[in-house]
């Protein structure tokens, strides 16, 4: 197992939800066509959003070339981040509300 050092560490409470939104669905995805069809977006929009996310982070996500996206180590880290997140989110919003009777 390899450590990789990622420069500016932030808390995923600080990150724009839209901009995560559309970094898990490219990432998981390996394409900002494919991730903004499932948003519903434009192609240009999720681009627009993963790179206000790389300029905040100060790093990249993505290694683009030849019409290919393929994650960068820390965006590799972070996509696992985010889709425990995502993943926890969902498990909270499922639960049946316990009601108290008193």
């Amino acid at each position: 197992m390899k450590t990789i050092s990622v420069p500016n560490p932030v808390s995923l409470n600080l990150l724009p939800l839209n901009a995560l939104r559309c970094f898990h669905l490219a990432g998981r995805m390996q394409s900002f066509t494919r991730a903004a069809q499932a948003l519903n977006l434009t192609q240009s929009a999720v681009s627009q959003q993963i790179r206000q996310l790389e300029s905040r982070l100060g790093y990249p996500l993505f290694v683009r070339a030849n019409r290919q996206l393929q994650l960068t180590d820390p965006g590799r880290m972070l996509l696992d981040a985010v889709g425990q997140a995502f993943d926890l989110s969902l498990i909270h919003i499922s639960e049946p509300t316990r009601l108290l009777s008193i």
